[in-house]
């Protein structure tokens, strides 16, 4: 069986549910795809992030440990602070960047 089909079946169990307790809305479906698009929308987002964060770490590695000439310092240091900010938000950012020795982590 489909999943489209089980999802159909398990949608029309839940109306039927929802009608005998006579307190069905039909917008329902409709705000619980809403909700779960933007969830879903979320956890891509966040997937991006972390994908973004790992290639600039193998940028980091490949530059300070192996000496990788391809990568620019400026390149670095953009991609670095663009991950940070990403990842911190640049409020918080800016405030550790102002004093990043005493405020490490």
């Amino acid at each position: 069986m489909s999943e489209r089909i089980e999802l159909d079946e398990a949608r029309r169990d839940i109306e039927e549910a929802f009608h005998q307790w006579g307190r069905w809305d039909a917008e329902e479906p409709v705000k619980s795809q809403a909700r779960v698009n933007a969830f879903l929308a979320q956890v891509e987002a966040e997937a991006a992030q972390l994908s973004r964060a790992k290639r600039v770490l193998r940028m980091a590695y490949r530059k300070h440990h192996l000496g990788d000439e391809s990568i620019g310092w400026n390149e670095l240091s953009d991609e670095l602070a663009g991950v940070l900010c990403e990842t911190m938000g640049d409020k918080e950012f800016q405030a550790w960047a102002k004093n990043p020795i005493t405020k490490p982590y």
